[in-house]
């Protein structure tokens, strides 16, 4: 998604506000409000979750080909970040541009950056 968290959250308090507003409007009732508030507030936040799932899932089914694709690459003798950068223009999206933000990193001589 291409918004800060800070945007997120508050989206996630206008969705939640909305839900209260409409709710208290149609029925009257505060306690379905709040019951609302929450949900409302949720909302988005499992919109972002599902959307990160089919991410993860379209990069897991990605990642093979791209490995082999890098295990031909520097087999026939072409230097490690000459095969990301292959990888980042063979393979298609979402590990496309992945590989490219590793290839741009070595380029400039940054280290891998390991998970902690």
């Amino acid at each position: 998604m291409k918004f800060r968290a800070g945007n997120f959250l508050l989206i996630c308090i206008l969705c939640g506000v909305f839900a209260a507003l409409a709710t208290v409007l149609y029925t009257g009732n505060p306690a379905i409000a709040w019951a609302s508030l929450i949900i409302g507030a949720f909302l988005p936040y499992s919109f972002v979750s599902y959307r990160r799932q089919k991410r993860f899932e379209k990069i897991e089914e990605l990642f093979p080909e791209a490995i082999d694709t890098l295990a031909r690459a520097v087999r026939a003798g072409h230097a490690f970040t000459t095969a990301l950068e292959m990888i980042a223009n063979e393979i298609s999206e979402p590990l496309a541009s992945e590989f490219r933000k590793l290839f741009e990193e070595q380029k400039f001589g940054m280290p891998f950056a390991m998970p902690s």
